[in-house]
């Protein structure tokens, strides 16, 4: 009886694969994104643990750490070489929906942290801070 091997069927994944090095130069770009919040909103930030352990494309990037009206920003962080702010901007408004206000927080390599958010979602974004009691 002739002996027929069976090659495992590979499972499909969610994400394309991402090197050690590709997580942690994100991990550390989130935290450091946490920062920058909170020297800015005078509020904790954490890493959305959400995205970071189970590939939930459209939870952000980072949160605040307590209930909190800036609750309402869909915050995505990028950070590396040459950063794109219109996919990273086009990821955060399809990632948010319409329950939350699109933010990309990004910065290149060796260089300072900027915002990238449409001008329509600054009303939003002035009225969650006027409710922070921030300004």
């Amino acid at each position: 009886m002739p002996v027929v091997q069976v090659q495992p069927v590979p499972r499909p994944q969610r994400c394309p694969p991402m090197g050690s090095h590709s997580r942690r130069k994100g991990a550390q770009g989130e935290r450091e994104a946490c920062r920058v919040l909170e020297r800015i909103t005078g509020i904790s930030w954490v890493r959305s643990l959400v995205q970071s352990r189970f590939g939930g494309a459209e939870a952000p990037d980072v949160v605040p750490a307590h209930r909190h009206p800036l609750e309402g920003l869909h915050v995505e962080v990028k950070r590396g070489a040459r950063p794109n702010p219109w996919a990273a901007l086009e990821q955060a408004t399809r990632d948010a929906g319409e329950a939350r206000t699109p933010m990309v927080l990004m910065r290149r390599d060796r260089e300072g942290w900027v915002v990238v958010m449409r001008a329509d979602d600054l009303p939003e974004l002035v009225r969650m801070w006027g409710a922070h009691g921030g300004g």
